[in-house]
C-alpha cells in the first residue's frame, strides 16, 4: 500500500511530529510505502520531493501593506493555488493509495483536498486540534475556554477578538466561513479522532457520526526500558505557553519548598516563568530547556510524577504516554480528553484546572504514599501498553485504509 502523510510541519515540533513520525514507522515496518508533503521549510528533516512542497509562509513583510497583506493570506493561507499546483504534480509522480491528513493550514490548506478526491484517492484527516471547529484552533481566548463557535456562528472569533487581533480574528473567521460553505469538508471520508471527548464535539458542530472514528494515540513502549525505582522530583516537560498551566506548578512549588519541582521545555513563556522565579525567590524549581528522546527519559525516570496542568481542552497527551512508558503517574487537569488518557487513581490523579490546592493536595499523596505510587506506575505502563499499542493502532488503521481503498475501486 502506498500511503501519503501530508502534514504542514515535517520537523520536530510537538505532539504532530511525534505521532507522523510514529506511524511512518509503523507503516513501513509492516512493509507499506510511505511518503511525505508539507511545507517547504530548511529546519525539514524530510527533504525528499522538496521541490514539490509548496513554500513557507512570512507576513511579517506583508503586514507593512494591508492590502498585500490581506491577499497574502487569501492567496497562501485560506486557499493555495501553489499547493493545489503542487500536490497534483506529486500525485502525477507517485500512484498514492490513500492519503492521512494531519494539521494542513498556513501553506498547505485545505485546497488541496479537491485535487486528490479527482483522482479517486480516499482521505482520512487525523484531527490533531480542533480547527474544524474553532477558528482559533484550541477552543480558547484571553485565557478562558470557550465553545461558542462550535456550531458554526464563527463571527464570535472576531466578537471575542481571540486572535488578539481584530484583523487577524477575521481572517481565521473568514477562513472557516468560506470552507463551511464550500464541500471540501464534505469529500473526507473519514474523520479520525483521539478520543470520545473531540467525537462528541464534532457531533454537536453537526458532522455524519459514521464518517467520524475514535483511534487512540499509538505509543511505541519498545524502545524505553521503564523503572520502577521511585524518583524524588515532581516533573513538567512540554511547550511553555500559556494554555499549557506551567505556572501552577510554580505557585504549587513555593507551597511545597520540600520538593523539587523540574521543567523541561522552551515555548513564549519561557522568559516570563524564569523572572517569575526570581522574583519570589523560588529555590526549587530547575529549568532544563529542550530535552528529547532517551535523555528525556533518563529525567523521567528520576521524576516521582509528572505533571499535565493543561488549561485548554487539550485533546490528548504524548507527555502523559512518554510518562506512562517510563512508568510514571500522572497528574493532568480533568480537562479535555485527559480524563479518558489519566484514569483517576488508577494511572494517575486529576485535578481541577488552575487549582493550585488540588495540586498540591495531589502532590503531597505521590510523596506520602509510595505504595500508590508504585501501583499507579505499573498501571500506567500497563495502560499505554495495550489501548495505545502499536499493533492494536496498525490493525484498526489499516483495517480502516482497506474498506475505503475497496469501496473506492467499487
Amino acid at each position: 500500500m502506498n500511503i501519503l502523510i501530508i502534514n504542514n510541519n515535517l520537523y520536530p515540533s510537538g505532539g504532530d511530529w511525534t505521532y507522523i513520525k510514529t506511524i511512518a514507522q509503523i507503516y513501513k515496518q509492516h512493509g507499506h510505502n510511505v511518503y511525505f508533503w508539507g511545507v517547504k521549510r530548511d529546519s525539514n528533516v524530510i527533504k525528499e520531493n522538496e521541490d514539490l512542497f509548496p513554500p513557507s509562509i512570512n507576513l511579517h513583510v506583508a503586514k507593512k501593506n494591508i492590502i498585500k497583506c490581506f491577499f497574502s493570506v487569501l492567496r497562501e493561507c485560506i486557499y493555495s493555488k501553489k499547493a493545489k499546483i503542487n500536490i497534483s504534480a506529486f500525485l502525477d509522480r507517485y500512484q498514492i493509495d490513500i492519503v492521512q491528513l494531519n494539521t494542513i493550514r498556513l501553506g498547505v490548506t485545505p485546497s488541496i483536498i479537491s485535487s486528490i478526491k479527482k483522482r479517486g484517492i480516499p482521505i482520512v484527516w487525523r484531527m490533531i486540534d480542533y480547527y474544524q471547529i474553532c477558528p482559533n484552533i484550541v477552543l480558547r481566548h484571553h485565557h478562558k475556554n470557550c465553545l461558542s463557535c462550535v456550531k458554526g456562528q464563527y463571527y464570535n472569533c472576531v466578537v471575542n477578538n481571540c486572535k488578539d487581533s481584530i484583523i487577524s480574528s477575521l481572517f481565521v473567521s473568514m477562513e472557516a466561513y468560506f470552507y463551511k460553505y464550500r464541500d471540501d469538508f464534505d469529500q473526507i471520508d473519514v474523520y479520525s479522532l483521539q478520543n470520545n471527548f473531540t467525537k462528541n464535539l464534532f457531533l454537536q458542530a453537526g458532522y455524519q457520526s459514521e464518517k467520524l472514528v475514535v483511534q487512540y494515540n499509538p505509543f511505541d513502549c519498545n524502545r524505553i526500558t521503564p523503572s520502577f525505582d521511585l524518583g524524588d522530583s515532581v516533573l513538567y516537560f512540554g511547550r511553555l505557553e500559556e494554555e499549557k498551566g506551567v505556572y501552577i506548578i510554580l505557585l504549587a512549588a513555593i507551597k511545597l519548598p520540600r520538593y523539587k519541582f523540574v521543567i523541561v521545555g522552551v515555548g513564549s513563556s519561557e522568559k516570563a516563568l524564569k523572572q517569575y522565579v526570581i522574583d519570589n525567590g523560588i529555590n526549587n524549581v530547575e529549568f532544563l530547556g529542550s530535552v528529547w528522546g532517551s535523555d528525556l527519559d533518563v529525567i523521567i525516570k528520576q521524576s516521582r510524577c509528572v505533571v499535565v496542568p493543561s488549561l485548554w481542552q487539550e485533546v490528548s497527551s504524548y507527555v502523559a504516554f512518554q510518562a506512562y512508558a517510563n512508568a510514571r503517574p500522572v497528574l493532568a487537569s480533568d480537562i479535555g480528553g485527559l480524563p479518558e488518557v489519566v484514569i483517576d487513581g488508577y494511572n494517575g490523579l486529576l485535578f481541577k484546572p488552575g487549582d493550585v490546592e488540588d495540586l498540591v493536595q495531589k502532590i503531597g499523596r505521590m510523596f506520602n504514599n509510595e505504595e500508590l505510587v508504585s501501583m499507579m506506575g505499573k498501571n500506567a505502563l500497563s495502560f499505554v501498553k495495550q489501548r495505545h499499542s502499536i499493533e492494536a493502532y496498525y490493525n484498526d488503521t489499516i483495517s480502516l485504509f482497506k474498506t475505503l481503498i475497496n469501496k473506492d475501486n467499487n
